[in-house]
C-alpha cells in the first residue's frame, strides 16, 4: 500500500527535475523544523515549495504508515452518510492513512470537511486520495481556509449551511500534529497560555460534535507534545469526555 501511496504522489505532485536534486536537504531542514524547534513552528512552511515537496513525498507516506498501525485498533464507528472534521488536515494525511487502514469503509460514503490555514496542501492531498483510492470512491472532501478555532466555530453552524438541530453534529473530529502548532510560540496569541487555549478549542469540539462522536488527537512524541496531550485531556475531562485510548480511564 505504502508503493501505491508513493505512486499516487508522484502522479498528484510530481517534483520538477530541477527540484529533485534539493529534496534531501529540504527534508533534513524540515525535519528540523518539526522536531527541535517545532514548539515555535507556524504553518508558514506551507509557503515554501521545497518543504511543501519534502512534506508531501518524504514525511507523509511515513506518517499514513505510522498511522495504519494505529487505527484498526481504535474505536473509531463510522458508518453510511458519517461526517467528519479534520482539523489541520494538511495534505489529508488522516483520511488518506484511514483509507489505507480501514479497508471496511472503502465503499461507505463519507463526508470529511477538511481544514487548514492552507489550501495547496489539501488540494495535492485530495489529488494523492484518488489517484489511490480510484475516482469512483464514494469519500466527499470539502476543502476550507480556516484557523482551528473559527473553523470550530464555523463548524458548529453547518459552514452556513442548514445543519441538522440547528448546528453541525460531526460523527467523528480529528486533529493531527496540530494543537503543538495551535500552541508553539510562532502561533500562540500573545495573552493566551497553551491551557487556555487547548481549553478553548476542546470546548468548541465538544460543541462541535455528535452525542456518540469521537475526538481522536494525535501528536509527535516530543515533551511538548506530551504536555500538550496531557492538558488536551485535562480540558477534555472537565467537559465530560470519556478517554477511550490509550488510557481506559478518567483517573
Amino acid at each position: 500500500m505504502l508503493d501505491r501511496l508513493i505512486e499516487a504522489l508522484a502522479m498528484a505532485a510530481p517534483i520538477p527535475a530541477s527540484h529533485r536534486r534539493d529534496l534531501p536537504p529540504a527534508v533534513r531542514e524540515l525535519s528540523r523544523m518539526l522536531t527541535s524547534e517545532r514548539g515555535e513552528l507556524s504553518r508558514s512552511y506551507w509557503s515554501a515549495p521545497r518543504f511543501l515537496a519534502a512534506y508531501l513525498h518524504f514525511f507523509l507516506p511515513w506518517n499514513v504508515f505510522r498511522l495504519a498501525w494505529l487505527l484498526p485498533g481504535l474505536d473509531i464507528p463510522l458508518s453510511s452518510g458519517s461526517r467528519v472534521l479534520d482539523l489541520g488536515s494538511g495534505p489529508l494525511t488522516l483520511p488518506i492513512a484511514l483509507w489505507c487502514a480501514r479497508p471496511d469503509l472503502r465503499r461507505l460514503p463519507l463526508f470529511f470537511d477538511c481544514v487548514d490555514v492552507a489550501i495547496k496542501p489539501m488540494e495535492y492531498g485530495k489529488a494523492a486520495f484518488f489517484a489511490l483510492a480510484g475516482e469512483d470512491s464514494p469519500w466527499r472532501f470539502s476543502l476550507r481556509r480556516f484557523p482551528v478555532e473559527k473553523a470550530l466555530r464555523a463548524a458548529c453552524g453547518g459552514f452556513g449551511k442548514q445543519a441538522s438541530a440547528g448546528k453541525a453534529a460531526y460523527d467523528c473530529i480529528m486533529a493531527g500534529n496540530m494543537l503543538n502548532e495551535l500552541c508553539g510560540g510562532g502561533a500562540q496569541h500573545a495573552r493566551s497560555t497553551p491551557q487556555a487555549r487547548l481549553e478553548e478549542v476542546i470546548g468548541l469540539v465538544f460543541s462541535a460534535l455528535a452525542p456518540k462522536g469521537r475526538f481522536f488527537v494525535l501528536e509527535p512524541g516530543t515533551r511538548f507534545g506530551g504536555r500538550l496531550i496531557a492538558l488536551a485531556r485535562k480540558a477534555a475531562l472537565l467537559r465530560g469526555f470519556t478517554p477511550l485510548a490509550p488510557c481506559t480511564h478518567a483517573g
